[in-house]
């Protein structure tokens, strides 16, 4: 038996072309007076997503006669299109495809860009939105030796590599492999704490 299959970019411009194809919308039915556009959903002020996921900024409008929205880069210059890295669709959403880490590049992946919608009545811009890529790629968590008087509390505090450690949420420890100690307000023998993304643990020996 044959089974369609559908790579991963394909899949991603089909998600892309259906959740924004009503990115234009008019103002109301013919014969209605011109209106400016108006931004009904504009895109987020901070857009952080992985290297294998990619992208895609959705700007709403909506105006007589229907708008046409575009993108702008920080200096106010027009978005263009690079091949397999960043693309305007005709929907007016803005791609930016899956990378690996070596494509990486500070001026598409780490920028600030800007949605503009326009008719023939007016200009309206969105507030600008930053996109924050991250690489996927491996880290290591580090708990160093801490020593205490017997009776005292030790506390061991688990450090996150600085480039993650915005994004990473340490949601338990494990002790020989097997115990799983969870974040706790109520005390006892191995209470937790856990704030700014990083977790303490507490021992009280009797």
């Amino acid at each position: 038996m044959h089974v369609a299959t559908m790579s991963f970019s394909v899949w991603l411009r089909t998600w892309a072309f259906i959740t924004a194809q009503h990115t234009v919308l008019s103002s109301g039915a013919g014969g209605s007076s011109p209106a400016g556009p108006v931004l009904v959903e504009p895109p987020p002020g901070l857009l952080t997503f992985t290297n294998t996921s990619g992208a895609v900024l959705g700007c709403l409008a909506r105006g007589d006669p229907p708008p046409q929205v575009t993108w702008l880069n920080l200096d106010h210059s027009p978005v263009n299109n690079i091949p397999g890295v960043r693309e305007v669709l005709t929907n007016g959403s803005l791609m930016i495809w899956p990378f690996s880490g070596t494509d990486y590049r500070q001026d598409v992946h780490a920028a600030v860009y800007q949605c503009r919608a326009a008719n023939p009545t007016g200009v309206v811009l969105a507030p600008p939105t930053t996109l924050r890529a991250v690489v996927v790629q491996e880290f290591e968590v580090r708990v160093y030796d801490e020593y205490v008087i017997r009776g005292n509390t030790a506390v061991l505090r688990c450090v996150v590599p600085s480039f993650v450690r915005d994004l990473v949420s340490v949601t338990a420890w494990v002790r020989d492999h097997a115990y799983h100690i969870y974040p706790s307000a109520h005390g006892g023998k191995y209470p937790t704490l856990c704030f700014v993304g990083v977790m303490m643990k507490l021992f009280s020996w009797a």
